[in-house]
C-alpha cells in the first residue's frame, strides 16, 4: 500500500502538537503514513491548497484559515457548513471535502466530566472561530441562558444572529468584573496565554470551567486564575478532533488510551 500524507496547516504552528497525536496513531495502527505542518502565508494558501490536493489525502487546518479553506472545497459536511468553519479535509481522487471535528472534540470533553447542559446558565467567553461550534453543540440542550462575553460586542452579537441563539445577552470583557455566577464558563479565547490573564475576573461558576487553551505541565492563566475544582483545559478536545479527523480519513473507527496520548504529547 502506498504511503499516505496528513498534515496541519494554519499561522502559527510551530507550537502544535497535532503531529505528536497522529503519529501515535499512525504508530499503533501500523498504516504506512505520516504527518506533519505548514505554516502558511494568506498570500501562499491557494498555492499550498493545489499543493495538496495533488499530494496529500487529507488535512487539519488551524486559526486563520478554518473559514477561509470553505471557499476551496468541492463538498462539505452538513454540521461544518452549518458552523462555518471547517477543521479537516478529506481528499478523494484529488476532491476536498470539509468537515469539523472540534465539536466531536467539544462534547467528548464534556461527556469525560459528566456535565449536562440542560437547565444551566452558561457564559462563554469569545465569540471567535472555536466559538462556533461550541455554540453548535449547546444548542442541542435545552439551556436556560447562553451569555457571551467578547471584546467587540458588536461581533459577539452577529454570532447571537448567525446561530439564532435564544435566552442570550452579550457584553464587553468588563463584565467579566461583575458579582455574578453562572453554572458553567467556557473560555474559547487565547487571551492570557503568553502571559497572565488581564481582566478582572469575579464571575463565578457553581458547577465546570472549561478553559480551550491548553498547557501540558501546569493550568492555564485562566483556570490559574478562577481556581476551580470541576475544571478543565483543551487537551482532551484536541486529541479528540485528531482523533475523530484520523477516523474520517482513514474510514476506521479507533479505541484510545487517552492518558497514555497525553504522555507522548509531554514528550
Amino acid at each position: 500500500m502506498s504511503p499516505k500524507n496528513y498534515c496541519l496547516i494554519g499561522h502559527p504552528v510551530n507550537h502544535s502538537l497535532s503531529p505528536k497525536i497522529h503519529n501515535y496513531l499512525i504508530y499503533h495502527t501500523k498504516l504506512n503514513a505520516g504527518y506533519i505542518c505548514f505554516d502558511i502565508s494568506d498570500n501562499d494558501f491557494g498555492s499550498y491548497i493545489n499543493f495538496l490536493r495533488k499530494n496529500f489525502d487529507g488535512f487539519n487546518v488551524t486559526v486563520p484559515y478554518k473559514e477561509k479553506i470553505i471557499n476551496y472545497l468541492d463538498e462539505i459536511d452538513f454540521e461544518a457548513d452549518n458552523i462555518n468553519a471547517v477543521n479537516c479535509v478529506k481528499i478523494i481522487d484529488g476532491k476536498l471535502i470539509g468537515f469539523n471535528t472540534d465539536i466531536y472534540g467539544i462534547r467528548k470533553t464534556f461527556e469525560k466530566y459528566d456535565v449536562n447542559l440542560d437547565h444551566k446558565n452558561i457564559l462563554i467567553i469569545g465569540s471567535g472561530g472555536a466559538a462556533k461550534p461550541l455554540i453548535q453543540y449547546i444548542k442541542n440542550f435545552k439551556y436556560s441562558k447562553l451569555d457571551i462575553v467578547n471584546r467587540t460586542v458588536s461581533k459577539a452579537g452577529n454570532l447571537i444572529k448567525k446561530f439564532d441563539v435564544k435566552k442570550s445577552d452579550v457584553f464587553p470583557l468588563e463584565y467579566l468584573g461583575k458579582n455574578v455566577i453562572y453554572d458553567i464558563i467556557i473560555n474559547t479565547t487565547s487571551i492570557g496565554l503568553k502571559g497572565e490573564w488581564p481582566y478582572k475576573m469575579n464571575i463565578k461558576a457553581k458547577e465546570f470551567i472549561f478553559d480551550m487553551q491548553y498547557k501540558l505541565e501546569s493550568k492555564t492563566p485562566f483556570l490559574s486564575l478562577v481556581n476551580f475544582d470541576k475544571s478543565c483545559d483543551g487537551k482532551i478536545m484536541l486529541i479528540y478532533q485528531a482523533v475523530k479527523s484520523f477516523e474520517i480519513w482513514n474510514n476506521i473507527s479507533l479505541q484510545i488510551d487517552l492518558i497514555n496520548i497525553i504522555e507522548q504529547m509531554r514528550g
